[in-house]
Parts: C-alpha cells; structure tokens; sequence
C-alpha cells in the first residue's frame, strides 16, 4: 500500500504536540528584556521609565507608551550586547536568524542564487515568522530605515538591508512578535525588529576579529572602534563608531563535497499510471539529458552526439534518463544549479556613523544622527544555456565525421544545446551606498497637572545600488556568431552576417567542442555591459507626545498620540541594451515612481483593577492609527490588548489586532525584472523542463495587505523558584489580500488547461526558451499559527556553595509552527508547515520546530557558553506522496515520489571569552573565541534542492577569535 508521507508526518506531530503540551512548556518566543540573560523575561515585562523629567527614559518596544509597572499584551524579547558579543557574528542578521521565531531570511550565504537580474544579491534581512521579510517592521532607535532592494528573493523584496546597521553600538534588540501597525505603521505584520543604539556612551571601545571554515577557506575578517564624549559642562555628547568588514566568500560551490553530489528530483523513466511506481526519483549525479558543455545534440538523426575538448565527437552516455534530466552518465556535462553558484558572497562592508546632541534646557534636547554605510558584493550564479541552437551543413566549424552522418541521413542542420561553462558561470558585482540623516528633538513639559514628553524628528535616508553582471552575454552577438559559414574569398569561418555587412564586428563562434573559441571570439560574445544604478529614498517627519492626563481607580491613564507623513521613492538609471532586454542576465528597466503616505494614532492604557483580592493588576491597551495613501487611499488598523496578573508568580495576556503591509517599490513601480528560472516543467512539451525568462512588472492598482492577528500567553516568575522566568505565546496570523504573482509554472500549466488570458503572457522564442510576464496582485491568502516558548533559569553558584563565585545559565527557545497555508489566486490551499525543501517556491514554509537550548557559565574573568539549536524533520512539498511500491497513479500536483523526507539537523555552538584582571579598571581588554557548527554538520545535497531557504549551515564548521577593549 502507498504511504502517505505528509499525512502520517502531519499525525506525528499532533501527538509530538499533545504529549509536549500535556508535559511542558513547548513551542517558542521570546519574551524577556534586561541586561542579561539571567533576568531577560522579567525585564522585557516591565519597561521602568526614568523620573519624569529625564530625557533618558527606557522605552521597549512593542508600545508607544512607557507607564511605571505597565506590561505589554505583546510579547517582546530584547536580546542584548552580551549576547551578541556571545555569539561575536560577522554581521547582525547572521545572529538574529539563529534564533527559533526567524525563519527564511536571506543572508549573505544565500542571495546570490537569484539576485543578479532583481540585483537583489548582497543584502542580509530578518524574517520574523518566516512569512516575508517584507512583513517585519526594522527599526533603528524607533526610526524607519528606507529598504535595501525593490526585488528580491523569498520576499526580501522592499525589507530593511540589516547590513548597514552599526553592529558596534548596539546596546540591546527589542523583537516584538506580534501585529505592531496601530503603534507603529504598515509592515509590523509579522512584528517588529528595532535595533537600538548606545547613544549615551562615553569613553572608547574597539573590537578586531578573523575567522575561517574548518576547510580553510571563506576568511572573514572584521574591526570596529566607537568612541563618545561630553561637552559643553555635559549639556552635550557627541558619538562617533566607525566599522569595517570583509568576507572573502565561497565562489564555487563544488568546494563541498556534497555540493559536488549533483543530487536532483527527475521523472521516473519507468513510471506508468498503472505499474505502481513513483512518479519521481530522488537520485545524486543528476544533470541534463538535453544539454551538456561542449555542446548535444538532443534530437534527430545525430541524437546523443556531443562534443569535448578539441571538438572531438563522441556518443553521449545518458545513463538513466527520462528525456529531460539523467542520473550518472555524463550527468557532469549537463549539470547546473547550485554547483555553479557561491556558497557565500564576496562582502566588503564599510560603516560610519555620527551622533551629536545638545541639552538646551533641562527639559529639552536637540540632536542630529549621520549615518553611512557602503558596500561591494560579488558572487557567482548560475551557467547560461542555449537550447536549440540550428547549426547548418555550412558551418565550417562542424567535424568532418559528423558532417558524413548528416550527409548520409540526409539532414542539412542538426538542433545543438550547450552549456556556456567556458567562461564560469553568470554572476553580479553590486555595489551599495546607504546614507541617513534624522534631525530631531525632544523633551518633556507640564500638562493636566502632570509631565509629558514629546518627541519630534525627520529623516531622510537613501539606499543606492549599482549593479554589474559578470560573464554576461549579448544575445543578438551570440546569434549572429553562431551562424558561421566559410568567407567565400579566403575560405576562413565567417559571420554570415559580415557578408552582407563586413563592418559589423562579428567573430564567429564554435559551439562544438570545449576550449574552441579564440578571444576574439570570447570578447565578442561576452561583453559586460549591462549596468543599474538604483535609487531608493525615504523621507519622513513625525511628532509624537505622551503622558497621564487623568487617573481611575487603579492608577493613571496613560495617552500617546502623533502623526507622520512619510514619502518613498524609487529611480533607475540603466542602459539602452538593458531596455532591450539584450543580455542573458540583467536586462535592467528604469522603474520609476513615488508615493506618500499620511497617518496619525492614538494609544493608551488604562488600569482597571490594582491590588485587590482578585487581581494583583488589570490593565487594558488599545491603539488605533488612520493611514492615508496616495496610491490606495485609506485604511485603519487598531490594536485591543490586556494583561492580567492575578497573583504576583504569573501574568496573563492577550491582543487582537488588524494589522497591515503597503505594497513596496517594486510591486507598485518595478518596470520589467528579468530572471531566468531553470526546471520549469512544460506540459506542451510532455512535461519536459525548460528554462523560462521571467519579466516581473509592477502594479500601482495594489492595495494594502490586511492581517487579522490574535496572540494570547502566559508569563511565569515562581516566588519559589525565584531565578527562574517562563513564557509562553500562542500567535494566530490571518492575511487576506496578499500580494502575489502567478509564477512561472502556473501560467504554463494554467494555459495549458485552457486559461486563453494567461496564455497570452506566455512568448516561445525559436531556440525553445520560453518568456513570462508575471503581474503581482491582492489575490492570495496566508494563514500562521504557532506557540512560542522561552524558559530561562540563572543560578549564582554562591547561593549553592560558600565562596564560590559567578552564575550558571540555561535558556531555552522554542517556536512550534502548526499552521502555515497559502491560498493561492487560484483558491488552492497549499501547507507550508513541516516543508523545509525549496520545491514549493514561493510558497512560504517553515519546520514545524525550531529550538535554541544555551548553558553558560559567567564570571568576572570568564564567560563559557554552549549553544544546541537545529529544526525538525519536514518534507519537499507538502502536496506529493511518497512511496516505492504500490503507488497511485500520479495526479498534478499529487505526485508521488520515492523520498520525500528531509531530515532536521541539530548544530553545536560554543564560545568563550576571557577578561584578564590584572589590567587598570580603565582599561577592559577581552579575548574571545566563537565557534559555529562544531560538530561540522553539512547537508546532504538534496536538502538544498530548490533554492532551498537555508535552515541548514552549508559552509560547516566555521571559527571565529578576536579581542575587544573598552575604556
């Protein structure tokens, strides 16, 4: 009988559930605020403002409100410096997206697999819930940043680049996991990432840190040095940190072993409907059955000729193959895919940032932040193939050998398909520029018989992207080039385009045959010309007030309200070859355009019961914001909260909010982004695979995403257990209107059941490349829900035995996803949930657990660490059946296949830091080490089929050291 593998997974996990549910806290979040991790959870509970005058006082994020004693409904985790100097990463987002409620993010090992035409390579983002970069709201002290990208990968399209932040001065991350838009604007759908800065240090501190794989290869390197001081009898302060990073990268993903596996998912040549075998095989050393460097013909007479070094003819050896992929073989002359791109992008990042702030009053502070970062990335992508390609009994570069065959077959042209391997694969040098501005002030002053702050500022920041292919090719030059025939004058091989017009340039090409092709020839058909220069920028002005106008019986009633007015814009500068889509890869369009948006909110908090026989405290929140756009006029969205402590050991909590994500540049403006996208599966070609140009246009008729999110939790601090902090938070996320576009494979197969519109988006140019033009449109659905869990107990070991000294620490996050549907135009209901494979992009996915367990050890010298975090096991596709034997007949999209199982993967990390005492208290010097991955955990490579979204590490164990001072 056939196993159904996702239904007989989908039951594991509802007992794993039942039986975690009935015996502990399970699931994961994060909760906690503080200094340190010992009392994490009880400080992101309670957010202690400063007396009421001070210009100073602490604002966690998640409320615009800070009230003395107030909790926020919504859960909020702060993760502090000592943590990142625990985990001493090579940027931020390498950091967050370690941890359980991150998911899907694109980093700097990831991007370049899809990022040359959307110039979307080299930027490293944060994906709260895994359900779009793009739908996490990034901070920094409270302010927008403008976006790194219009176009992008797994929905990093429009998201924060987290590689401009100045990691050096940090001083915590608050991450709000839950719908944010009332308090806080459009794309808090997710939650909120705000990244907060040290403002006020005074002195000097530096850092200096190398590393490397185990292998030896990807040194990384980085230094940073911040210094603050006061002036002006310290009615002033001016802060200045400046940084410098370099990743050398890994270009050629065959570096790994189990990148060199060649594992790939074909059609089984032996499958029928009746004979009871899978549809698909899951098999290593897998390439192409109908193209190969050196050039195959794929069909007619001369099927299975190919050609090798000095353009010798041979028979091509197709191992097992089912017409369009083969597995042994030659697999290696037709293999493309991961292989050829890097495992992780050539980075060099430069930061400088400038703070200056000047007390007019005591109740009064002006101040202007600069803020600039620049860096250059380059990787490697993907191989260009052409398919198809007519070559004529007249071309002189055909061997006389095979020039026999056709003449003896009868034939005067032969179809021939080539991989251009010669020259490397297709890859993009970006370079990127970020610079912001803010100017503001704020203060506090009387009011209602009681203090209030206010806050005004405006900023201005500009993201700016020049994009370079490299190894590119002009199309028109390669078609003319390929057309060779003999000069009829000097019997040399010629353009048949130069005899008609000798002025034209043309060096012929031989496809036949690897390492043929002069320079000449070479620098005619690649030429690296396209070019980007994209600027996006931000402007934004608010004003925001706060205080206590009046009390009730349990307390003061707490009101926040301001406006904003925020104007986004996108300008392209390209060139006229990549107007004309010339180019195999990036074929840039001038998207232009701008929008502006208009809002205020009001918040507030009010107590309803404090210290009485039912209720230690009862606070409701409520916020609501009116947004106008220029584009799609109005919305409202609203926040309706409460906490609950009914005994001092725990707390209660619960929100409901409407929530909302504006469409970015890209889905309103984007002109045309051309990518190639291999494998698609053709139905008018019996299902073989062929390469598909998608044309990504923009739609300025797209309107607000809307999210109906509810959360409800509990917090935990035992008076008898009094180290010890516990939470847990059920999420439930409903998202209608989501923006999305038919992909490539829904039009093909849509057309092909007979959707006439669609098909009209579909072009077949001759050489059997097949053209897309996708739409995005409010026409999906998404559907989360989860349990996140934190435990976090710390021990000071003097409590247990007389004169010992430091503190044992354990925490534990936990993210259980039980629900992850997408609803597609079409109305199909496709899980995510449990798939950890790439062969459901773009649907969103996530392991149904992710978990992080870290032990440290803390002394005032010594600091040991060891961190165990992995994902559970999870499918390919939620949709396909696995089985061997037995199977039912394979129904689109049931199909059936031999495995569909991924297995989770567990990682170690460890860390440990020093801090020598001998030196002067003014002087704290501290040496570290980090290490990542250290029990060297690689895929196997079938994991990462797909542009698989990276839960597993791909570059093995990687070592970090360094020291760090501060005075």
């Amino acid at each position: 009988m056939p196993v159904r593998k996702h239904d007989e997974l989908a039951a594991k996990r509802r007992q794993r559930s039942a039986a975690m549910t009935t015996t502990a806290i399970s699931g994961t979040l994060l909760l906690c605020a503080a200094a340190g991790v010992a009392n994490a959870s009880e400080a992101s509970e309670t957010a202690e403002p400063a007396a009421a005058s001070s210009l100073d006082e602490v604002v966690v994020t998640g409320t615009r409100i800070v009230r003395d004693g107030f909790e926020a409904p919504t859960p909020v985790t702060v993760l502090n410096a000592e943590d990142i100097h625990r985990d001493a990463p090579q940027n931020i987002a390498d950091f967050l997206n370690k941890q359980p409620a991150f998911a899907n993010s694109v980093s700097n090992r990831f991007s370049s697999r899809g990022g040359v035409s959307g110039a979307g390579s080299g930027v490293s983002n944060v994906n709260l819930r895994g359900i779009g970069a793009n739908r996490t709201l990034v901070l920094l002290d409270g302010v927008r940043i403008v976006a790194g990208s219009i176009g992008g990968f797994y929905s990093n399209g429009g998201a924060v680049n987290t590689n401009v932040i100045p990691d050096s001065l940090i001083e915590r991350i608050d991450v709000v996991t839950g719908g944010a838009s009332a308090p806080y604007g459009s794309d808090a759908v997710a939650g909120i990432v705000n990244f907060i800065l040290d403002k006020d240090f005074t002195g000097l501190k530096g850092s200096a840190q190398g590393g490397a794989t185990s292998e030896g290869d990807d040194e990384q390197y980085s230094a940073s040095l911040a210094g603050g001081m006061p002036f002006a009898d310290g009615r002033g302060h001016v802060l200045v940190s400046a940084a410098y990073d370099k990743i050398d990268g890994i270009e050629d993903g065959a570096a790994r072993d189990w990148m060199r596996e060649g594992w790939g998912r074909m059609v089984n040549p032996a499958y029928t409907a009746t004979n009871g075998q899978p549809y698909y095989l899951l098999r290593p050393n897998v390439g192409s059955a109908t193209a190969a460097a050196g050039g195959l013909i794929p069909s007619g007479p001369l099927r299975g000729t190919t050609f090798g070094a000095g353009g010798v003819p041979r028979a091509f050896n197709y191992g097992m193959s089912d017409g369009s992929l083969m597995s042994g073989g030659d697999w290696e002359l037709g293999s493309q895919g991961f292989a050829d791109a890097s495992l992780d992008l050539e980075l060099e990042r430069r930061t400088l940032f400038t703070r200056v702030s000047y007390q007019v009053t005591d109740d009064a502070e002006v101040y202007l932040q600069i803020m600039d970062a620049d860096a250059d990335s380059s990787g490697a992508c993907c191989a260009m193939t052409r398919r198809n390609i007519t070559i004529s009994n007249q071309n002189p570069f055909i061997p006389a050998s095979v020039l026999s065959q056709m003449q003896a077959a009868g034939v005067t042209s032969f179809p021939l398909s080539i991989y251009m391997k010669e020259q490397g694969p297709t890859g993009v040098d970006i370079s990127r520029a970020f610079s912001q501005y803010v100017l503001g002030t704020r203060g506090s002053f009387g009011m209602f018989g009681s203090s209030w702050s206010w806050d005004v500022y405006a900023t201005e920041s500009t993201s700016r992207s020049t994009a370079k292919p490299e190894n590119d090719i002009i199309n028109g030059n390669l078609t003319l080039a390929l057309d060779a025939v003999r000069d009829p004058v000097s019997g040399s091989p010629i353009c048949r385009s130069t005899l008609t017009n000798p002025g034209n340039g043309c060096v012929p090409w031989n496809p036949m045959g690897i390492g043929m092709n002069s320079q000449a020839a070479i620098d005619y058909v690649y030429q690296d010309r396209s070019w980007m220069r994209q600027d996006l920028t931000q402007r934004v002005a608010a004003a925001s007030i706060h205080g206590e106008p009046f009390s009730t019986w349990a307390g003061p009633v707490s009101l926040a309200l301001g406006a904003e007015y925020r104007r986004e814009e996108v300008e392209t500068w390209t060139t006229a070859l990549d107007e004309a889509s010339a180019f195999y890869v990036g074929n840039y369009k001038a998207t232009n355009g701008h929008y502006n948006i208009k809002e205020a909110f009001l918040e507030t908090v009010v107590p309803l019961a404090k210290d009485t026989a039912w209720a230690r405290s009862l606070d409701f929140n409520g916020a609501v914001r009116a947004t106008d756009y220029s584009t799609s006029g109005s919305v409202v969205t609203w926040k309706l909260g409460a906490t609950y402590k009914p005994i001092d050991d725990i707390r209660f909590r619960v929100t409901r909010s409407l929530d909302i994500r504006s469409p970015n540049m890209g889905e309103l403006f984007n002109a045309g982004l051309t990518a190639v996208t291999n494998g698609q599966r053709d139905p008018f070609q019996g299902n073989q695979t062929v390469t598909v140009l998608s044309t990504q246009i923009g739609n300025p008729e797209l309107k607000p995403e809307e999210a109906d999110t509810f959360g409800i939790g509990v917090v935990l601090q035992p008076r008898f257990l009094p180290n010890l902090s516990a939470s847990i938070d059920y999420y439930s996320i409903d998202l209608e209107g989501a923006i999305t576009s038919v992909t490539t494979q829904d039009l093909l197969d849509l057309c092909y059941a007979g959707n006439q519109e669609l098909c009209g988006f579909i072009q077949r140019d001759p050489n059997g490349t097949v053209r897309a033009t996708l739409k995005p449109i409010n026409a999906a659905a998404l559907k989360t829900e989860g349990i996140d869990t934190e435990i976090s107990y710390v021990q000071p070991l003097s409590e247990l035995f007389q004169g010992w000294t430091g503190s044992l620490t354990a925490r534990a996050l936990v993210t259980r996803v039980m629900d992850l549907t997408t609803i597609r135009p079409d109305g199909t209901k496709l899980q995510g949930a449990g798939v950890t494979g790439g062969a459901m992009y773009p649907i969103v996915i996530a392991p149904d657990w992710r978990y992080s367990l870290t032990l440290a050890y803390n002394t005032d010298a010594l600091s040991i660490s060891a961190t165990g975090r992995g994902f559970s096991d999870g499918e390919m596709n939620s949709q396909w059946i696995e089985c061997t034997s037995g199977c039912p007949a394979a129904v689109i999209p049931n199909y059936t296949i031999d495995n569909n199982t991924l297995p989770g993967a567990i990682y170690l990390d460890l860390s440990m830091s020093y801090r020598p005492q001998t030196f002067a208290s003014a002087f704290s010097p501290e040496i570290f080490l980090a290490i990542d991955n250290v029990n060297d955990k690689n895929p196997i490579g079938y994991e990462v089929l797909d542009y698989a979204p990276g839960f597993h590490e791909t570059l093995g164990r990687v070592y970090r050291a360094g020291i760090r001072f501060k005075m």
